[in-house]
């Protein structure tokens, strides 16, 4: 199970088609505070989880420390087109599983998700 967190319902929709096609359960959210409540809620069934990094609401970090707060051991993907920052930087140091640029290919995301669900590593 996979939540993919995504405040543009297009990317949602995509996120969707492309995750169920490769053959994996998915749950969405919208924005940071409602990813938090659906994995509090999901702890135990959620695998996996493709962050958004520049979301309303709450961000990609703030949204990545309330979910390691839930589960320290969660697998977290940053999905970004931003390359270095700040906030990436501590992200990785507090147990960043993997990250994406966008835009990004079905191949890309399908050989990373492997990587991440099997070693937990990049």
């Amino acid at each position: 199970m996979i939540l993919f967190v995504d405040d543009e319902e297009h990317n949602r929709e995509l996120g969707l088609d492309i995750l169920e096609s490769l053959g994996y359960e998915v749950m969405l959210a919208s924005d940071g505070l409602a990813a938090c409540e659906l994995y509090k809620n999901n702890v135990n069934t959620i695998d996996l989880v493709i962050l958004d990094y520049m979301m309303p609401k709450m961000n990609g970090k703030e949204t990545f420390l309330k979910i390691k707060e839930i589960n320290l051991d969660c697998k977290i993907i940053l999905a970004s087109g931003y390359i270095e920052n700040d906030d990436i930087l501590e992200m990785r140091e507090k147990g960043l599983s993997a990250e994406i640029h966008k835009p990004y290919t079905i191949n890309e995301l399908s050989t990373l998700l492997e990587k991440v669900m099997i070693n937990n590593t990049e």
